[in-house]
Parts: C-alpha cells; sequence; structure tokens
C-alpha cells in the first residue's frame, strides 16, 4: 500500500505492507517495506462497531481513490487505528480513535489521519 504523505510512525515511508493475523482478528500489523521493516499494531475500528467509525472529510475520501459524494463509509475501506499501551500503566491499553490509518484495500492507497479529542476504547473491562 501507498501513503502518499508518508506514515509519520514508520519514519515517513510511503510503502508499507499489511497483514491481519487472523482473518477473526480484530488486529492488523503495519509494516514498513523501507526502514528494516518496523511495524505498528493496529486495531480494526469497524469491529468497535459503527458508533466508532469517523466521518471521512471529501478530501480525505479523494485521497483514498473514492468518489468524494459517498455517503457513508465504502466497504473497501479498512478504517485502522493505534493499540496504545501506556507505559506507566500497561493495564489501560486501547484503541486509539485520536490517531487513524485509512486503507483503500482495492486500490492500495492509505492514509494517516488524526481525531483530536477521540477517545482510547479499552481492550479490556475496566476493573
Amino acid at each position: 500500500m501507498t501513503f502518499s504523505s508518508g506514515m509519520t510512525d514508520l519514519g515517513g515511508v510511503s510503502a508499507c505492507r499489511l497483514f491481519r493475523l487472523d482473518p477473526e482478528s480484530s488486529v492488523f500489523i503495519l509494516q514498513s517495506a523501507e526502514n528494516g521493516g518496523e511495524r505498528l499494531l493496529l486495531g480494526d475500528v469497524r469491529r468497535l462497531g459503527p458508533e466508532a467509525l469517523p466521518v471521512l472529510s471529501p478530501e480525505e475520501l479523494a485521497a483514498l481513490g473514492c468518489e468524494p459524494e459517498l455517503s457513508g463509509l465504502p466497504d473497501d475501506v479498512a478504517v485502522l487505528c493505534r493499540v496504545r499501551i501506556p507505559h506507566e500503566k500497561p493495564q489501560d491499553a486501547g484503541f486509539d480513535l485520536g490517531r487513524l490509518v485509512v486503507v483503500n484495500m482495492a486500490s492500495g492507497l492509505a492514509l494517516e489521519t488524526e481525531r483530536p479529542g477521540a477517545p482510547l476504547l479499552p481492550l479490556a473491562p475496566q476493573r
């Protein structure tokens, strides 16, 4: 896949590979095709439910090669987010909906986008 603006957390590379650990898994690995193959762990936002899915702007849709006038999210667009594990409190690990990776699985075009103020959804129930 190609990030036209580069992938910040992978050193600005534009060429990456995306792997799903298992067809039923909510977890993906994004691997740089450059820089020695650095990796990021990402979560599938669609698996969190429709209320977690962001609304993409016309500019974001166009960058993915999708028609900007589409309503809703095309089925072939994957919305992924960082899995964040706080160093000081790893049990608070969660899906960071504020930092997204959006991929058009049909075309291979991808972008990185932020949603300031979006929540961190816990991986495990809080006790």
